[in-house]
C-alpha cells in the first residue's frame, strides 16, 4: 500500500513542479529567506543585535534577537512543511497546516512592530498558556494588532481593509480543513485529475488540482509577515541593526528583493 502511495506522491510532485512552478518556487524562496533571517538573528549573541539589547527588558538580560529567531525558525519550518505536503499531493492536510502557518505569520507582524506585545509574549508569567495566547493572539485581537501595524506604516486604508477581508475569508476557508468539515472531507478525498473531469481517490496522496490556491495563499502570508519584519527596523531609527554574520542577513534580503516582481505578477494573474 505504501509503495503505491509513494508512486502517487512522486506523480503529484512532478505535476506541482511543472504546472505550479511559479507558486512552488515563490514559496520555497520565501521559506529560504525567512530561514536566513532566523539564522542571522540566532547567531547574534553579543553586541551585534537586530533589536536594541534592552528591547525586552531594561537590564538586557533577555536577548530579543534569540526570541525572534525562534519565531522565524518555526515560521520557516511550518512553511516548508506545507510545501512538502502539497508536493506529495496531500493538499487537505496542507491546508490545515497552512491555517496555523498564517496565524504564525500574523504573529510575526504583531511581535515585530509592537514592543509591548513582544515583551508580554516572552516575559509574562504564565499560569495558563491558553489564556496567555487568547489575551494576545485570539482571532479578534490578532486582527486588531495587524491592522494597527498596517496603519503605523502609513499604508492606505484600502490596503488595511483588503488584508482584513483577506484574513477573514481565507481563515474561514482553511479552517474547514482544520475542523474537518463535510466538504473538506468529501471533496478533499476526491481531487480532479488535471486536464480531465475525472476524480481520483486521494489515499496517501493524489492529484494536486486544488493546490494552486494553497500555494498562492502561503506565498501571500509569508511575504506579508516577512516584509513587515524587515520594515520594522525603520521604526527604530535611533538604533542601527548589527549582525554577527552580516552575510546571512544580506542573503535573506537579496532573496526577498529578487522575488517581489514575481510575487506581484502572481497576484495580478490571480485577480485576472
Amino acid at each position: 500500500m505504501f509503495d503505491v502511495g509513494q508512486q502517487v506522491q512522486a506523480e503529484a510532485n512532478d505535476v506541482v513542479r511543472s504546472t505550479l512552478a511559479v507558486e512552488h518556487g515563490l514559496c520555497t524562496a520565501l521559506v529560504g529567506s525567512i530561514a536566513w533571517f532566523a539564522d542571522a538573528l540566532y547567531l547574534n549573541r553579543s553586541e551585534q543585535r537586530f533589536f536594541p539589547p534592552d528591547w525586552l527588558d531594561p537590564t538586557c538580560s533577555a536577548n530579543p534577537d534569540f526570541a525572534m529567531a525562534c519565531v522565524l525558525c518555526q515560521l520557516a519550518n511550518y512553511g516548508h512543511s506545507v510545501i512538502e505536503l502539497v508536493s506529495k499531493g496531500l493538499d487537505t492536510p496542507s491546508r490545515a497546516l497552512l491555517r496555523a502557518t498564517s496565524d504564525l505569520s500574523y504573529m510575526v507582524v504583531a511581535l515585530s512592530v509592537d514592543r509591548e506585545t513582544f515583551r508580554s509574549f516572552f516575559l509574562d508569567d504564565i499560569s495558563s498558556p491558553k489564556e496567555h495566547w487568547y489575551k494576545l493572539f485570539s482571532n479578534k485581537k490578532l486582527a486588531q494588532r495587524v491592522a494597527r501595524s498596517d496603519q503605523s506604516f502609513g499604508l492606505p486604508q484600502e490596503w488595511t481593509q483588503y488584508m482584513q477581508e483577506f484574513r477573514d475569508a481565507t481563515g474561514e476557508f482553511f479552517s474547514e480543513a482544520v475542523h474537518h468539515s463535510r466538504d473538506s472531507i468529501l471533496i478533499g478525498s476526491q481531487p480532479t485529475v488535471p486536464g480531465t473531469d475525472r476524480v481520483a481517490f486521494a489515499l496517501l496522496g493524489g492529484p494536486p488540482s486544488g493546490s494552486k490556491h494553497t500555494l498562492t495563499h502561503l506565498a501571500t502570508v509569508l511575504n506579508y509577515g516577512l516584509t513587515t519584519f524587515i520594515a520594522s527596523s525603520s521604526r527604530r531609527p535611533e538604533y542601527f541593526p548589527r549582525f554577527a554574520h552580516q552575510e546571512y542577513w544580506d542573503a535573506g534580503l537579496a532573496i526577498h528583493k529578487e522575488i517581489q516582481p514575481l510575487f506581484l505578477q502572481m497576484l495580478a494573474q490571480q485577480e485576472n
